[in-house]
């Protein structure tokens, strides 16, 4: 009997590698699905302090530096464009839900063809 599955299942979060201190830190993308996870790093950095959890955005704000802003809008950026990736597989999952046994290379193939592009209707799977 096949198992049932929920596009709720499928979570992707953003996780920073040392939330604690007080140099910039790396952003790790993590996806979780049936108790395995995928971790891919994102190539960007954040301060902690400048890094808001529950909107999983770095704060772009008047009242930090102009350096800190503009850093944290190149933050921003890559990760809207690795969300949007993520999307991308999402919808892939949902119309071909026979391949979520590989999803992990699925996932690696989505994220590592298509990290700097928007494009994801190109993808060989």
């Amino acid at each position: 009997m096949s198992q049932q599955l929920f596009s709720t299942d499928i979570q992707g979060n953003f996780f920073l590698r040392n939330p604690k201190g007080d140099k910039p830190t790396n952003i790790y993308f993590v996806v979780r699905l049936h108790r395995k996870l995928s971790k891919f790093a994102t190539g960007v950095k954040v301060y902690p302090d400048q890094w808001n959890q529950t909107k999983q955005e770095a704060y772009v704000s008047h009242r930090l530096m102009e350096i800190d802003n503009k850093n944290n809008q190149i933050v921003n950026e890559r990760l809207s464009c690795i969300k949007a990736n993520f999307a991308a597989f999402l919808d892939y999952i949902c119309s071909n839900p026979e391949n979520i046994v590989n999803f992990q290379k699925i996932l690696k193939r989505f994220f590592t063809n298509n990290m700097d592009s928007k494009d994801t209707a190109n993808i060989n799977i």
